[in-house]
């Protein structure tokens, strides 16, 4: 019995658990065998009769390869020269047996052989890529156990491993597809991604593995403030400086028609520069007596005005750097919809966990301020005699003197203020299908199971948002 389910707009669906397990949603994971083709003219030898039986082959069987129709790849014996593609020349690749099929008249399948196919693969329109064949010499035998679905492993070097965007129909039959490792910071990851409106794709017994998204990138500590140097800086209250606020965390990520977008967290805020130090105090004043007049024989006494410092203030420290903000974490899907409309037999969809976000960076605290300073003394004569020449300057006898104090020291700057920490980067989606835009998927049979979601990058502000999965 097979049950059908159809996920309009944007359906984000994975059931089942990692290892395997239907999800209670799918109360029926038996998958009806898909409709064998109609049987084909085989021009070579490869038809299987069973030993000292007559009776006719049923099934998987019963399966046969055409060479007027049909385009051979085999990763053991094939090239992938310029007229590659019959039983005696096979394709190496299968994007180039998909290639000389649209080239070729009335070509309509690609018959791939076993083994592993390193390559990321663009599907055509109007074209079948077959797995589960077996070859020897010239003859190719169809797989018909446990295998079948197994022995033709693409194995992408891309992030999308498979791609399927035509107009018109395409089927993708009996084969594993199987994603690249995530190698690049907030790497996506996809292992069928079919978009586009007229794009018509069919999935038979189909076994898609994605690995896990990328993480995002940690952000940067911030660095901190310098501290001051100088004092007579013009007076302030001597504050410290403002901390920075803390940078946001990176809100769960966004699935579009180009792919899944992560989101980022944002970087801290800059500590303030610590405040200049109050200002110091005004130094004493007195009206002093002076030697005055000209020599040789006017010498007497006069009066100066002198003052001793005022006070100076410190200068305030300059405030640390906000840490730099953490990216946001890759997606992991087995089955990427967007527009388009997919029909899937049986097979089974996995992915691994979406990436989790980077840790925004620590902010740096501030600078120190320095510390004010008294204001210099002066000296205030407060008796003279016997005024006199002297090499044609007036002198005389200080007989006492005053001592004229400097204002008091101003305040020491203040503290520049720590820097806010980066926030951190949204976690990545783990969905075995998404299905997005005008398309729709149609579930017929088979398993589907997530990994987890990616946790949202910490440090300082708000943590990013960890990444959903279904259910």
């Amino acid at each position: 019995m097979s049950h059908r389910y159809w996920f309009p707009l944007l359906a984000l669906l994975a059931c089942g658990d990692s290892g395997g397990t239907p999800d209670a949603s799918l109360p029926d994971a038996t998958v009806d065998a898909p409709t064998a083709d109609a049987p084909v003219t085989d021009a070579g030898s490869d038809v299987i009769s069973d030993a000292g039986s007559d009776a006719p082959l049923t099934g998987c069987q019963a399966r046969k390869t055409d060479d007027l129709t049909g385009v051979y790849v085999s990763t053991a014996s094939g090239a992938d020269s310029s007229g590659c593609g019959t039983r005696t020349i096979p394709c190496k690749t299968i994007q180039k047996g998909i290639s000389q099929a649209t080239q070729g008249s009335g070509k309509t399948t690609v018959y791939v052989a076993s083994g592993a196919y390193v390559e990321s693969v663009t599907l055509a329109a109007g074209i079948t890529v077959e797995g589960g064949w077996n070859v020897s010499s010239l003859t190719w035998t169809p797989i018909c156990d446990g295998t079948t679905s197994t022995a033709v492993s693409i194995q992408g070097v891309t992030n999308t491993t498979i791609t399927a965007s035509f107009s018109g129909a395409g089927t993708l039959r009996d084969l594993q597809v199987t994603s690249k490792a995530s190698t690049d910071p907030s790497e996506s990851l996809y292992g069928i991604f079919a978009s586009g409106s007229s794009t018509d794709l069919t999935l038979e017994q189909v076994v898609v593995n994605v690995g896990g998204g990328g993480p995002g990138v940690d952000g940067v500590n911030g660095d901190a403030g310098a501290s001051a140097t100088d004092a007579g800086c013009a007076a302030s209250n001597g504050a410290n400086g403002g901390s920075g606020s803390a940078g946001a965390g990176g809100a769960t990520g966004t699935f579009t028609s180009t792919g899944y977008v992560s989101t980022d967290g944002t970087s801290g805020a800059n500590g303030g520069a610590g405040h200049n130090g109050t200002a110091g105090g005004t130094g004493a004043c007195a009206t002093c007596q002076t030697f005055t007049g000209s020599c040789p024989n006017s010498c007497g006494f006069g009066s100066v005005n002198r003052c001793a410092g005022n006070g100076i203030s410190g200068c305030g420290g300059a405030g640390g750097t906000g840490g730099t903000l953490g990216t946001g974490g890759g997606a992991s899907v087995a089955l990427y919809v967007w527009d388009a409309h997919v029909t899937v037999f049986g097979g089974s969809y996995s992915t691994g966990n979406g990436g989790n976000g980077g840790s925004g960076g620590s902010g740096a605290d501030g600078g120190s301020g320095t510390a004010g300073g008294a204001g210099a003394n002066a000296s205030c004569p407060t008796s003279l005699s016997n005024p006199t020449c002297f090499l044609n300057s007036c002198t005389g006898t200080l007989n006492s003197s005053t001592t004229l104090n400097g204002g008091s020291a101003g305040g020491s700057g203040g503290a520049g203020g720590a820097g806010g920490a980066g926030g951190g980067g949204g976690g990545g989606w783990s969905y075995a299908v998404v299905a997005g835009g005008d398309g729709g998927v149609s579930v017929d049979g088979g398993v589907l199971a997530h990994g987890d979601a990616g946790t949202g990058g910490t440090v300082g502000g708000a943590n990013g948002q960890a990444g959903d999965k279904w259910p």
